[in-house]
């Protein structure tokens, strides 16, 4: 239903003019969806979208992987996407609405909880100016970032393959270590099936079976050992830690009393 004194989307010179917001970290095929949707809600639309900026983000929501300049460019090379506006404000105004001359907000259905609010889209549904969107199941930027850390070890040695340093992934000596040596066993793990393979033509499935559980324990072991070695690399650092901070007390107190006087 189309509202009163608002364009009905039949005339390519007088367009609706649709608004959707949000964070689009790590832009993915669920957020080019919704945008599709909101530019096809009206035969002819003008589709405005708005990008949160860092600071509120990270304060609403928490760390980002995309600077604001970074996500309004992506959104700018959107085929649905006609303006970008960046920072957008985190709840919708009417003033904002008038002063863009929006329609109509676009956003899936389901409340949105935040900024002390149980919906930030409450007021444009009560003014009927709320159009609902499906989102996309299976996808979003926190499945994407669960993916990466449930695989954390294979994107590090990927770094590593590719050049990068451990300084520059933020990884510990130690800890790039012990990625290196369980992917190096993974390695020669599959380097022994595809032996096996080529060998018999078809896999002996007791020997196959005997390296698997080696290979299995290797890394337990390695992993043990490392745990191991942690645990007490990270108490004997803790220790000189206390001691030095002891003898840096005991220096500031030294310097702090006053000089004893000379007997005459």
């Amino acid at each position: 239903m189309v509202r009163s004194g608002v364009p009905d989307g039949s005339d390519p010179r007088n367009p609706v003019r649709v608004y959707a917001d949000g964070v689009f970290d790590m832009y993915h095929i669920g957020h080019a969806k919704v945008l599709e949707q909101a530019k096809k809600l009206f035969k002819h639309t003008y589709l405005i979208v708005g990008v949160s900026g860092d600071e509120e983000t990270i304060q609403k929501k928490g760390k980002i992987v995309m600077s604001e300049q970074e996500r309004t460019e992506i959104l700018q090379h959107c085929k649905w996407v006609d303006e970008v506006l960046c920072p957008c404000p985190w709840i919708i105004s009417v003033d904002f609405l008038r002063k863009h001359n929006i329609h109509y907000v676009a956003h899936d259905d389901a409340p949105y909880t935040s900024a002390g609010s149980t919906d930030i889209y409450y007021d444009v549904k009560r003014l009927g100016m709320f159009r609902a969107t499906q989102r996309t199941e299976g996808i979003s930027t926190s499945d994407i970032i669960l993916r990466i850390i449930k695989d954390y070890d294979m994107y590090v040695e990927r770094s590593f393959q590719r050049g990068y340093k451990r300084q520059e992934i933020g990884v510990s000596a130690t800890k790039a270590f012990r990625i290196r040596i369980k992917q190096k066993i993974q390695e020669f793990r599959l380097q022994f099936l595809r032996q096996q393979r080529r060998r018999s033509g078809s896999p002996n499935k007791s020997a196959i079976q005997t390296m698997t559980e080696m290979f299995q324990k290797l890394e337990f072991y390695t992993e043990q050992v490392w745990h191991d070695f942690s645990a007490q690399y990270g108490a004997q650092k803790s220790a000189l830690m206390r001691q030095g901070s002891r003898k840096q007390q005991k220096l500031q107190a030294g310097m702090a009393s006053p000089p004893q006087e000379e007997d005459q």
